[in-house]
């Protein structure tokens, strides 16, 4: 069983406070080498693996060296503009990595940002509290002029959201907003410049973005916002949108939309909002906004794609994409033909190539989005059928057509294997994954 990266020890020494929130960082290896602060380890808790039972994350393996306990408490202001760091540490305590020795509270040492350079231990050089703070802030939006003060960040919101609003919501949790902001404004430079920094604790190899860079096209970027009376907003997520024109691109040419990176705060996951900011995605993709609140574009946008999702975000694109597939089977223009609604056929590349132009997605979204739900359609009907071969011949029909895709798609890798018994295996294991993919969407309620 693979330990969740929250628990990481670097992660577990930082405490974010957002809104009353408590949480850790899910990723540090970009701030911190092995994720974890040489020469210090967490203040023991409940859930933290130094000190219990459960899996044990690697980083911990360097606190043979570990001989003090750190706690790096960020209290992040609502607009995510700034934020306070305060720092406590332990005196230094002779104890084996092992040992469940907690400190009193009258032991404890509260340091200024300044802080104190403490002794060295044996084994790598301990990083003094300076140093943790360099590091620190490469992932934090710090605000220089005020870090050393009193300032109470968290009653700092944001009276005038960045952007122009586009879409709002309610939901049990509270009223939202979607803005839509162009990268070449200065102020959503400054902005997004200090809150793009927290992607890096909470999305595996983020990385910043340049949004005046000349890459051969504009940044967009989508905010969401928690709208919490008329003069004051707090920040809930971004998705940054790349747009560059594609001259070559079947079935004609046009703006290809990128999304680059999608950020919601810990305390909002789970709650829809990365499938609401799709849907404005694909409204803008369609023109909804351009003449209202967005700005008119010399050609259209043929293509929604993604640029190297994580798990997490593949699940969300193609619950999104199936969603919209499966809305569409009966307008008056369909994606795809009737027949295929009929019998196991696999799309066919014209079929699939301009069905993605309908839809505005890429090929293999129309095929992933044809397969889950043709698996529905076949999970229907062996639901009234009784054991026998007539069952057995539907689940092979399904099962081949799946696999002839996959085939078609993992072609070189298929290819790699040594012999045919591996290469049989290997597309084996590609379906039997892709197969509990599409179960596990079906399964959720969106």
């Amino acid at each position: 069983m693979d330990s969740d990266p929250k628990d990481s020890s670097a992660a577990k020494c930082i405490q974010v406070r957002f809104l009353g929130k408590l949480f850790h960082p899910e990723y540090t290896h970009q701030c911190f080498e092995e994720e974890t602060i040489f020469g210090y380890a967490p203040f023991p808790t409940d859930h933290t693996p130094l000190f219990s039972n459960i899996p044990i994350h690697p980083s911990y393996n360097n606190h043979i060296y570990a001989k003090d306990y750190l706690r790096l408490e960020v209290d992040l202001a609502p607009s995510c503009e700034k934020c306070k760091i305060t720092v406590y540490t332990a005196p230094i305590i002779e104890r084996q990595a092992s040992s469940t020795e907690e400190p009193s509270s009258s032991s404890m040492e509260h340091l200024s940002l300044s802080g104190t350079k403490r002794k060295d231990v044996e084994g790598p050089t301990r990083l003094d509290i300076p140093q943790v703070l360099s590091k620190l802030k490469q992932c934090l939006p710090v605000d220089e002029t005020t870090i050393d003060t009193n300032d109470d960040v968290t009653h700092h919101f944001i009276q005038i959201p960045v952007g122009t609003k586009i879409s709002e919501f309610a939901t049990m949790h509270g009223s939202f907003v979607v803005h839509l902001a162009h990268g070449n404004d200065d102020r959503v430079e400054s902005y997004h410049n200090k809150v793009q920094k927290l992607a890096l604790m909470f999305i595996e190899n983020a990385s910043s973005v340049d949004l005046r860079s000349n890459e051969g096209g504009e940044w967009n970027i989508l905010y969401l916002y928690l709208k919490h009376d008329e003069n004051n907003y707090s920040l809930v997520g971004y998705m940054t949108l790349f747009n560059f024109f594609s001259p070559f691109k079947k079935i004609k040419s046009g703006i290809i939309l990128r999304i680059c990176q999608a950020f919601i705060l810990p305390i909002y996951q789970r709650q829809g909002h990365g499938k609401r900011l799709m849907s404005c995605v694909f409204d803008l993709a369609n023109g909804k906004y351009n003449n209202d609140n967005g700005r008119q574009t010399a050609h259209e946008i043929v293509e929604v794609n993604v640029e190297d999702p994580c798990p997490a975000f593949v699940l969300l694109r193609n619950m999104v994409d199936y969603n919209n597939f499966t809305l569409n089977v009966t307008s008056e223009d369909p994606w795809i033909p009737m027949h295929y609604l009929q019998g196991f056929d696999m799309l066919t590349d014209a079929d699939a190539t301009n069905a993605a132009c309908k839809a505005k997605i890429t090929k293999t979204q129309i095929h992933i989005s044809y397969e889950i739900y043709k698996l529905k359609m076949t999970l229907s009907l062996l639901s009234n059928m009784n054991d026998g071969p007539d069952k057995e011949n539907i689940v092979k029909q399904y099962r081949l057509m799946v696999k002839k895709r996959l085939n078609q798609y993992h072609k070189e890798d298929i290819g790699a294997c040594g012999s045919k018994e591996e290469k049989q295996a290997y597309l084996t294991k590609l379906y039997e994954d892709a197969y509990n993919h599409y179960l596990s969407i079906l399964n959720r309620k969106y």
